[in-house]
């Protein structure tokens, strides 16, 4: 009698990898890692204890980026060459930053599924469905509802984008317009990262 032979759908290193290249992924892991619940079982085991700090200190300096990102923006419009100097140089380090969180948290979560479902049962399950586990257990939205929801709330901050711009600016599109813009859809995009947003995804 022939053994079926089932072909691997996923593997940890595949999930690791999509945690780091993919916004929506890293986002809803991001929001996952950091619950209560979930931390209870495993922060005080290694090696979380070190790897939690981490992400704590990261995320507090990704907070203090973003607000002195925010605040440059509005002495932009006073003092053009000197915010854009210190705007440029926050981006940089923004981006930084955000790609060391990036690897933390696909580190975290690795970790955590790698505790939760053998090699066998990750072969067997996509991203999605170990996010819908978690999502279940947890009780939080489920990766593919935040997808659904933060496409619309993107979409819907491209339109205010667009209407806001044309009626401060109606006739010309010069930098003014192009920086609003940018603070705009930058304010928005860290917004939808926070966990309380999250929580009302569903």
């Amino acid at each position: 009698m022939a053994i079926p032979f089932h072909k691997n759908i996923s593997t940890l290193n595949a999930i690791h990898d999509t945690i780091i290249t993919d916004r929506y992924a890293y986002r809803w892991f991001t929001y996952l890692v950091v619950q209560k619940a979930l931390m209870a079982y495993v922060r005080e085991q290694k090696p979380f204890d070190e790897l939690y700090p981490y992400l704590k200190q990261l995320t507090h300096i990704q907070t203090v980026i973003v607000m002195l990102f925010l605040i440059s923006a509005v002495l932009f419009f006073s003092f053009p060459y000197i915010a854009g100097a210190i705007l440029g140089g926050l981006a940089i380090l923004y981006v930084r930053i955000l790609n060391k969180k990036r690897e933390l948290v696909a580190q975290i979560a690795s970790e955590i599924i790698k505790k939760d479902f053998d090699a066998a049962a990750i072969g067997q399950k996509t991203l999605f469905q170990i996010a819908e586990d978690y999502s279940t257990r947890l009780k939080i939205p489920s990766l593919v509802d935040t997808i659904y929801r933060l496409d619309q709330i993107y979409r819907n901050t491209v339109i205010v984008i667009l209407l806001t711009v044309l009626l401060i600016y109606p006739m010309r599109l010069g930098w003014e317009a192009l920086a609003l813009s940018c603070v705009i859809y930058f304010g928005v995009a860290n917004v939808i990262n926070l966990g309380f947003l999250y929580r009302h995804l569903k």
